[in-house]
């Protein structure tokens, strides 16, 4: 296979015509020494130095520069910064290093050209006028762009993306990780070429700590805070909807919120204000929510306060966050985890992610133990949930890739395959399957309802079939003691049993009832969760037996060509990640396996790919892939923390309670949010899985000290006792 993927790039290379070879004149760089842009000729010399340029075909002089000094590149439209249609913008630039890197230009020459920031190591100081920048930054040599009106710097050293300030005054952008910038050569929509003005050698990034504004003061989010002025407006309303998000404000409201905010304090705001409010409040939607700053001014209240004066939208029950999840980014999947998705899922309207999720449990699992990773102590082994509603596709991913295993005849002892389990019933059995022939391959438990599994794992029926499931997602030592009769027992030992899952849920509320008591232990820190909406029915044609026996040879032949070895990574790639994981949250930051998770996702990319190196794009792949997760998690993985089912119902209890404090802030009537027991047990799920004593005592716990009791009258003229939350003592 490798020989006719050579053949084909050296038919691929013939076609084409090769820069640098024959006939093609050697391209050398316009510009070697600095140019001053406020020099008087400026205009003359780089009109002179264009016109030499344009005798060149197309901009491929220019791609050529910026890969030779070592750029990520990726192609634009013609004298834009749109991406082409149906491409991944930065996310599909290509490392000079790669023989399909022209290939955009070869198709148009004329393409604009992208450099992906955060591939290529480099952080952009992009100003939008020359007189802003600072004396002490003109000092340093290093390479410098002019663009349409202001100045791009170059330094070494991707960073965070951020504004950039100059004198206390916003001057443009901080560009780098997750952002791009045209080359030189370039031309901008309005006309101008960007021109290299410094072509020194490109600088590490020196201290800008006095360009970036910390945000240290209050964020005034009311309606009728102090004056916004214009050219703050974008970073303000960006800032207001950030901790709108935060009090768990949906986009609707955010945007809606920000219009008003706009309409009565942002001065001389442009005729398309509410689609930039629009944009701004979806943008910041797509983020997870979490707990409101302390500083967050809003209606007179301060967000954040232990007080529940809180502002927010707190929902009466445990639904989750399904509207602010992103579309899947399909660019993600890659090397032979493509193929298996693309098998899986042709001729059928499935979605791709649960494909991916189950292809990689299969491959990672087929590898653990057989490589290992340069900097990181782990196997590749992945305990997926794939979470969604009935019609989503979840258990006909997992249906796809058992027929792509049954295409060698058989699952179990298949050569080089592994062991399904379908469904664990008991630890005891799954302890037992290691041990069955073939001993050498690893397990692949499929669990296809984890409601289901949550009753079979109660504590009063069998809560050792989930002990020994999640004490195996670390461990790899296993043991068995049986009875061989007459009073004789056998002991057998496993030091490589290497389990991996996937598991089906309707939604988060499952999970939660399953690990409760176990969420200190790190249970659900170990899951792997994708989720889909539900999808319209279609065919589900059967996969072609030699289609799958391609991909399973092709695989397995690339496990073995890495068998006993260790897959490297760039220090770049690894500078990525510590850039990247500097910008977390601190609560993110204590979360040392997730950290782990990333590597490995980012050497599960390179081996993809066939590399026994992962790349700043496998890093950029891992933390893709990282950054969905983080809003699964917030999506379905709240409140989990809980000792046991008592715990559980205390946390629902707790909503309910802060929703009524909303309220309550809010100034609205007692009759109109007063919850009745009745209430809270209804929408804590207690009376519908027949738990009702376990709410019983979270009732207790709960009512006690929290809660005052109230007679509301309905239409009827009838009655009845509710709940409020007990007024805030004073201080």
């Amino acid at each position: 296979m490798l020989d006719s993927i050579a053949a084909q790039l050296a038919q691929h290379n013939q076609a084409q015509p090769q820069p640098g070879i024959a006939a093609t004149p050697e391209w050398e760089t316009p510009a070697h020494a600095e140019i001053d842009p406020f020099d008087a000729d400026y205009d003359a010399i780089m009109n002179t130095r264009t016109a030499n340029v344009a005798r060149e075909p197309g901009l491929i002089p220019f791609v050529q520069a910026a890969i030779d000094k070592g750029f990520h590149v990726f192609g634009l439209t013609p004298k834009d910064k749109v991406t082409l249609p149906g491409s991944h913008g930065f996310k599909d630039s290509k490392s000079p290093s790669d023989p399909l890197v022209l290939v955009p230009w070869n198709q148009d020459p004329n393409r604009n050209i992208g450099i992906d920031l955060g591939a290529s190591d480099l952080c952009v100081l992009d100003f939008d006028k020359p007189e802003s920048i600072p004396a002490w930054l003109n000092e340093i040599k290093t390479y410098k762009v002019r663009s349409a009106k202001g100045v791009h710097i170059y330094f070494r050293g991707a960073r965070k993306t951020t504004k950039l300030y100059a004198n206390g005054e916003l001057a443009g952008d901080i560009k780098s990780q997750g952002g791009y910038v045209l080359a030189a050569g370039s031309i901008h929509p309005d006309g101008p070429i960007y021109t290299v003005v410094d072509d020194s050698s490109i600088a590490p990034l020196p201290n800008i700590s006095s360009l970036i504004r910390h945000e240290s003061g209050q964020v005034n989010a009311s309606t009728d805070g102090p004056p916004i002025p214009r050219g703050s407006h974008d970073n303000e309303l960006t800032r207001i909807a950030g901790v709108l998000r935060n009090a768990a404000m949906s986009p609707q409201k955010i945007e809606e919120h920000l219009i008003e905010v706009c309409e009565k304090r942002c001065e001389n705001y442009g005729s398309d204000y509410r689609d930039m409010c629009k944009k701004i409040a979806h943008s910041i939607g797509k983020k997870p929510v979490g707990q409101a700053a302390p500083g967050v001014v809003m209606g007179g209240h301060t967000l954040g306060q232990t007080s529940p004066k809180t502002f927010g939208e707190h929902r009466l029950e445990f639904s989750e966050d399904t509207d602010i999840m992103p579309e899947f980014d399909s660019s993600v999947i890659n090397g032979i985890y493509a193929k298996f998705v693309e098998l899986m899922t042709r001729g059928t309207t499935l979605v791709p992610q649960y494909a991916f999720l189950a292809a990689k449990t299969y491959i990672g699992l087929r590898l653990a133990g057989k490589v290992k990773f340069a900097t990181v102590d782990a196997q590749p082994r992945y305990f997926g949930v794939a979470i969604g509603e009935t019609g989503s596709g979840k258990g006909a991913a997992w249906s796809r890739l058992l027929q792509i295993l049954n295409a060698c005849g058989s699952i179990k002892g298949s050569p080089g395959m592994v062991k399904v389990l379908n469904g664990v019933d008991s630890g005891a059995g799954l302890k037992d399957f290691f041990f069955e022939d073939p001993q050498d391959e690893g397990v692949l438990a499929y669990i296809d309802e984890a409601a289901t599994y949550a009753n079979k794992a109660t504590a009063t029926r069998n809560p050792s079939a989930l002990d020994d499931l999640l004490e195996l997602v670390d461990q790899t030592s296993i043991s068995r003691t049986l009875s061989a009769g007459k009073s004789k027992k056998i002991s057998k030992k496993k030091t490589d049993a290497y389990l991996a899952m996937y598991m089906c849920a309707q939604d988060g509320d499952v999970l939660l009832r399953l690990f409760s008591g176990r969420g200190k232990l790190g249970a659900l820190d170990r899951l792997t969760p994708e989720y889909s909406v539900p999808v319209k029915p279609g065919r589900m044609p059967e996969i072609s037996s030699s289609d799958a026996m391609k991909v399973l040879v092709e695989v397995t032949a690339m496990i073995e060509s890495v068998k006993g070895k260790t897959i490297g990574i760039q220090p770049e790639a690894e500078t990525l990640l510590e850039t990247f994981w500097e910008a977390q949250a601190p609560t993110t930051q204590t979360k040392v396996r997730w950290r782990k998770y990333i590597l490995v996702d980012a050497y599960m990319s390179a081996f993809g790919e066939g590399r026994d190196t992962a790349t700043v794009r496998d890093m950029q792949i891992a933390i893709r892939v990282f950054e969905r997760q983080l809003i699964l998690r917030s999506a379905f993985f709240k409140n989990m923390d809980v000792g046991d089912k008592v715990g559980y119902y205390l946390a629902k209890c707790k909503v309910i309670t802060e929703w009524m404090q909303v309220q309550q802030a809010a100034g609205r009537p007692e009759w109109v949010y007063a919850q009745s027991k009745r209430d809270y047990e209804t929408k804590t799920h207690a009376y519908r899985t027949h738990e009702e004593a376990f709410f019983d005592k979270a009732w207790v716990l709960h009512s006690k000290g929290r809660l005052s009791e109230i007679r509301v009258k309905k239409s009827n003229g009838r009655e009845y006792t509710k709940y409020v939350p007990q007024p805030e003592e004073p201080e």
